[in-house]
């Protein structure tokens, strides 16, 4: 049953070109109500769909999975940084609107997941120290996308150029370039 749901949602984006936006916001509501699983699954095949055939001349359809993604990186932020891994592929693709997108995924996972978070002095000590690690995994992390961004000013593509300059001026208006 679900995949045959998920299927008409990838479906929907590949045909509609106002089902992006709605789209991204109702599989947002559905990972905050019901957990991950529908989006890992969207972006699964998603990507199995755009690396296995050749949708280079589907304009319509690969805008609308940048814009869906993109949204979704907002709406479920955490759901998209869970499958990077698939995303990252992204940038090997010549349709720069995936390149574009997934530039806007990586600032906006380090805006609303990578972001430093608190430290609870009124914790225990052994929750001191695993929050202290998280925080180092995560700056680690931080890195390595700020560094994969700089690596997207040398895209051929002017548009991803220009997306990369938005994004660290984005950064750095929330203070999260070091």
């Amino acid at each position: 049953m679900q995949s045959t749901s998920i299927q008409k949602i990838i479906d929907l984006l590949y045909n509609q070109d106002n089902m992006a936006k709605p789209m991204a916001e109702f599989v947002g509501l559905v990972v905050e109500r019901q957990g991950n699983q529908i989006a890992n699954d969207i972006i699964r095949d998603l990507t199995k769909q755009i690396f296995h055939t050749d949708s280079s001349h589907e304009t319509i359809g690969i805008k609308n999975i940048g814009k869906f993604l993109s949204k979704l990186s907002k709406k479920a932020p955490k759901a998209v940084y869970g499958n990077i891994s698939n995303l990252l592929g992204f940038f090997d693709c010549e349709a720069y609107l995936l390149r574009q997108s997934l530039i806007k995924i990586l600032r906006n996972i380090i805006i609303y997941v990578l972001r430093p978070q608190e430290i609870d002095s009124n914790a225990d000590s052994a929750s001191i120290e695993q929050q202290m690690k998280i925080r180092e995994i995560y700056n680690h992390t931080k890195q390595k996308f700020i560094e994969l961004l700089l690596k997207r000013f040398m895209d051929k593509s002017a548009f991803c150029r220009k997306e990369v300059i938005k994004a660290f001026d984005r950064l750095t208006v929330e203070n999260l370039i070091p």
